[in-house]
């Protein structure tokens, strides 16, 4: 049976290429935009464009992650040819949003969950519960098999941002609706911190909340997004940020979290107490 992976973003790589690589002896695999930092590290071969229909061998099984908004519509087109060409066309859900307006679920055979989270999310928007598979989350056992449990540290805190979005009710400060001065400003003020690590969302780039706080002694930006979440996670106290799948990585991995801001009704993965609201032990 030939195998195909293909994927976009940094999320659903590491979800996807994990479960590719503990399922599946050879595979083929497409991966685009950030989603090649993840095949790059895990030293996979791939294209990284999406080739014609007619350039591809003979597929029968096609693993797709999904993209943080709607798909491509290169994607869309292959895997509806491939679909109609006798392949059976599979989503492996990354995260718990949106995924009534960024995908279109009917158009999958299959659709494979790795928490309770996503699965109720799915049966909430009306799908059967026949056509959702749960599958290990194989990127997060392989973080737990190389994660030093032992090397947490005290008053060493880590933000993971996480990309603008509908889900977060964010504040308004001076550099707009997702300016975070103040809420950094008050994390490096607390006098039980010694430090605050910022790690870039691998799509973000640097903000002016960034620039403006980079001389402060206890604030340091991780230096770099394609450095494995491990390295960062490494001496910290607690991870904080917006509502975002890293979070829940942290949290799995026994790093206690808390939000930056409070999540809408349109978030519906885990939630953690909110910074500020529960004071650091």
């Amino acid at each position: 049976m030939n195998t195909l992976g293909i994927c976009s973003e940094t999320g659903g790589a590491n979800q996807l290429l994990h479960f590719l690589r503990n399922r599946y002896s050879k595979y083929q695999l497409i991966a685009l935009n950030h989603a090649e930092n993840v095949a790059q590290e895990l030293k996979i071969p791939y294209l990284r464009s999406v080739p014609k229909f007619s350039e591809l061998p003979e597929v029968n099984l096609v693993f797709v992650a999904p993209a943080p908004n709607a798909q491509s519509p290169a994607i869309e087109d292959l895997c509806y040819l491939l679909k109609r060409n006798g392949a059976q066309i599979i989503l492996i859900m990354d995260n718990w949003v949106n995924y009534d307006t960024r995908l279109n679920l009917q158009a999958y055979d299959r659709i494979i969950v790795t928490d309770a989270f996503a699965y109720k999310y799915l049966l909430e928007l009306g799908l059967d519960s026949g056509v959702i598979d749960f599958e290990k989350n194989h990127y997060i056992e392989t973080l737990k098999r190389n994660f030093d449990f032992d090397r947490f540290g005290t008053g060493n805190l880590l933000f993971l941002e996480a990309l603008p979005n509908d889900f977060t009710e964010y504040k308004n400060g001076i550099h707009g609706i997702y300016c975070k001065c103040e809420l950094l400003e008050s994390i490096l003020g607390d006098k039980r911190i010694n430090s605050l690590k910022f790690r870039l969302h691998p799509a973000g780039k640097e903000s002016q909340c960034i620039q403006k706080l980079k001389g402060h002694s206890k604030f340091f930006l991780s230096p770099s997004n394609s450095t494995s979440l491990l390295d960062d996670f490494s001496g910290i106290q607690m991870a904080i940020g917006d509502p975002n799948y890293a979070l829940y990585v942290a949290s799995e991995l026994g790093v206690p979290v808390n939000f930056s801001y409070k999540a809408n009704s349109r978030w519906h993965g885990p939630r953690f107490p909110i910074w500020g609201e529960e004071s650091i032990s």
